[in-house]
């Protein structure tokens, strides 16, 4: 049995911790971030297991202050245990635990060291993934540590966020688990990483989800499967049908998600420009033009709607997604105008009411 000090969360740090508690290991604190909830967990998921437990629980991301290195040293840890902490551990809080901290990385270190690893690994287009147990340091990089154990999942064209983490929470579970044992016994292995293959991965933000229709449909597919959810989601935007008066189709722009696509085979010969809506189907998908190939939809949210087939919300193929750039500046520049003249004109007014006044 090990005493551990234990650092998580969303599904995965919830679940490894239960497993971790189930195999009979003393959890001596349980330090967790204030997250809004995704996948399903929050913060509160932490404290209730902790309550149940009598475990002493942290809701913080300053654990290597002075304060808690002298709680978790009270607490004698003999290893420290890391499942989706998005921060680093420095000294001297690394170095408390006897048999130090580990950590797990969804990568195939040092490949994509860092940030939304399993993301960039279906925008990518990579064919297999990683899961890595590794030893932490005090080191400014994230994930250099020396290797104890990796697992491989596959990733082909069906594979989305979702369907990767359903796969790697529990080969993560195993791999921890196992980890725990070998260092318990004293039998763990550690390959150090080879730097020459090293690729540091950053952070993706909501943004990012925006689709440049003028890529392929095959690197389109790739980000609408590596953002959709639980995670914010691919998007585009829709101010409906063609229309001759511009202003008129600004006023219903709106950003529609798209949350299930895939690739066209064998599409027929055609001509039209990137984003534009080309085929309505029966079964409620629509074929819409890239910069290479045809993406079928198959499922879409208008910004605040449900998820719905295309069809029940697209119903012309007069229909382009995207802004165009030079046509919402011009907009903006009418409506810019035009407001000054109602201020202008507001102003006259109260001149003329001010000198009547008088």
């Amino acid at each position: 049995m090990l005493r551990v000090l234990f650092l998580g969360t969303r599904q995965l740090g919830y679940e490894g911790l239960k497993a971790i508690i189930d195999k009979g290991h003393k959890v001596v604190a349980i330090c967790t971030e204030d997250y809004a909830i995704t996948e399903g967990y929050s913060y509160n998921h932490f404290q209730e297991l902790a309550a149940k437990y009598g475990i002493p629980f942290f809701k913080t991301d300053k654990i290597n202050n002075d304060k808690y290195y002298a709680i978790f040293k009270s607490l004698k840890p003999d290893i420290g245990v890391s499942l989706y902490w998005r921060r680093l551990v420095r000294e001297p809080v690394v170095s408390l635990p006897r048999l130090g901290f580990i950590n797990a990385h969804p990568a195939d270190l040092p490949k994509y060291r860092g940030f939304a690893a399993t993301s960039w690994s279906i925008l990518l287009g990579d064919d297999i993934t990683c899961m890595c147990i590794h030893k932490m340091v005090d080191n400014p990089q994230a994930d250099v540590g020396d290797i104890y154990k990796k697992g491989y999942v596959k990733i082909d064209k069906n594979t989305t966020i979702k369907t990767l983490w359903e796969k790697l929470v529990p080969l993560t579970i195993k791999l921890t688990l196992e980890v725990m044992d070998e260092l318990e016994k004293g039998t763990a292995k550690a390959e150090k990483q080879d730097e020459s293959k090293a690729i540091n991965a950053y952070p993706r933000l909501p943004r990012d989800g925006e689709i440049n229709w003028s890529l392929s449909a095959v690197e389109i597919d790739r980000l609408i499967r590596a953002v959709t959810s639980p995670y914010p989601g691919a998007f585009t935007f829709y101010t409906g049908p063609f229309v001759e008066n511009a202003r008129e189709r600004s006023d219903i722009r709106k950003k529609l998600f798209i949350w299930k696509a895939h690739v066209l085979e064998n599409p027929p010969k055609f001509v039209g420009m990137p984003g534009h809506v080309v085929r309505l189907n029966d079964d409620g998908t629509v074929w819409v033009t890239t910069g290479n190939g045809i993406l079928v939809l198959d499922e879409i949210q208008l910004d605040g709607g449900d998820i719905i087939k295309p069809t029940e919300l697209l119903k012309s193929v007069q229909i382009r997604f995207g802004l165009e750039i030079s046509e919402e500046i011009i907009l903006l520049h009418e409506k810019i105008q035009s407001l000054r003249a109602e201020i202008a004109e507001l102003k006259r007014e109260k001149g003329v009411n001010s000198n009547q006044d008088d």
